[in-house]
């Protein structure tokens, strides 16, 4: 998998939900670039995919 952000490799990496610091914490599952740090998860994922918009099918430019 390739980073959104700057191409580098991405690797796989077990997080820790640091909110719940009692015996209910958990580990859960996401992605690291080992270029530049970026990280994503499944929130961060699902997040993503709420938010982006659509690409035009056509140029917003016009000639004159």
């Amino acid at each position: 998998m390739r980073c959104t952000r700057c191409e580098g490799l991405m690797v796989r990496e077990k997080f820790e939900d640091l909110g719940a610091l009692g015996p209910n914490d958990y580990e859960y599952a996401g992605w690291r670039c080992i270029n530049c740090g970026e990280i994503v998860d499944p929130v961060i994922a699902a997040h993503r995919r709420l938010t982006s918009r659509p690409v035009a099918s056509h140029s917003a430019l016009t000639t004159v």
